[in-house]
């Protein structure tokens, strides 16, 4: 009676432990598992392995690695680890702080430099090349071919290590006119919004996305190639290098105005000047015949070859002043 008095005890001050993985609730349960024991030692080994598995996360983290922080993930009785984590050498590990030190002074040159080095001894550090896209993204002398490479591998490496990763990348690709990747890259980055640190983040996106779709189905639906006069603006005079307004509400363009010549002029021909004109769409859904640009606009040689911003409220245009001093007609945005 003794030795089953021991033997429960033993099992009672195992059963707070062990009860969470084993079905073992009451005494005449536990009793019965121990006269057969396969259960008791099935529960002991798995006892015994998470114990184990306590012990290697503890030392895992205890140095740093290059990428993703460190975490187990148990899947029933294995364990998976992040392929793109590298434990950084103290030497490396130095360089890499200096560089985040530069970067935070903006520094841009300094810190691309420390990640440079980083990478050339551990050249799939997924920290080092976020970092160093960022920069390439940012610095004055932006590099955007180099910040796409950088980010890309990022991304083949870790496709979950930072949504922003995605967010410049839409921003490259947008820039170069590529809207089916700035479409599938904005896209990943808007999945899940609890990732994105800023709501002006959130917004930039949102409306890159929104014209990247519209180019991209405008660009999947082409249309017949069928130029027409356009009434209102089009006259016997020459009109040329225009530009609709975003809204379709103004159209800006050139066109040639004859001078006549002045009474007192000894040659007595007609010449025509550049006129930077504006013209508003009435309510019939045609536009009038246009107007001059007032002041600051036609004050010098050559205006034109405008441009509008998507919001409508930038004005891009190039104007030509003829130089005296080298003889040329110079031509600035």
């Amino acid at each position: 009676m003794s030795l089953v008095i021991r033997h429960s005890s033993f099992v009672i001050l195992k059963t707070n432990i062990l009860t969470k993985f084993c079905k073992i609730k009451t005494f005449p349960h536990i009793f019965e598992e121990i006269m057969h024991m396969k259960s008791f030692q099935l529960c002991l080994k798995l006892w015994q392995l998470l114990f184990f598995l306590l012990i290697f996360s503890h030392f895992a983290n205890a140095s740093k690695p290059c990428g993703f922080s460190s975490e187990l993930k148990i899947a029933f009785l294995g364990t998976s680890i992040d392929s793109c984590k590298i434990k950084l050498d103290k030497k490396t590990e130095k360089i890499y702080q200096t560089g985040i030190d530069y970067l935070r002074k903006g520094s841009y040159n300094l810190a691309g430099q420390q990640m440079r080095n980083v990478l050339k001894d551990y050249p799939d550090c997924v920290d080092a090349l976020f970092v160093l896209g960022m920069i390439n993204f940012k610095k004055p002398d932006y590099n955007f071919r180099e910040s796409e490479k950088n980010l890309m591998k990022v991304i083949d490496l870790c496709p979950g290590y930072d949504v922003y990763a995605y967010y410049y990348l839409g921003e490259i690709y947008y820039g170069q006119e590529n809207f089916e990747l700035a479409v599938k890259n904005l896209n990943e980055f808007l999945k899940d919004v609890d990732k994105i640190k800023k709501d002006e983040d959130y917004n930039r996106a949102a409306e890159l996305l929104k014209y990247s779709s519209f180019y991209l189905e405008m660009v999947k639906k082409p249309v017949p190639f069928e130029p027409k006069v356009v009434e209102g603006i089009s006259t016997p005079a020459n009109e040329y290098l225009p530009i609709l307004s975003p809204d379709n509400q103004m159209a800006l363009f050139t066109r040639e105005i004859k001078i006549d010549p002045s009474k007192n002029s000894l040659i007595q021909e007609v010449k025509s000047r550049e006129k930077f004109i504006f013209s508003v769409r009435k309510a019939d859904d045609k536009f009038d015949a246009g107007e001059e640009m007032p002041e600051p606009f036609n004050i010098n040689d050559n205006e034109g070859g405008a441009t509008l911003t998507a919001d409508n409220n930038t004005l891009c245009y190039t104007v030509c002043k003829f130089d005296q001093v080298k003889k040329y007609l110079n031509c600035d945005i």
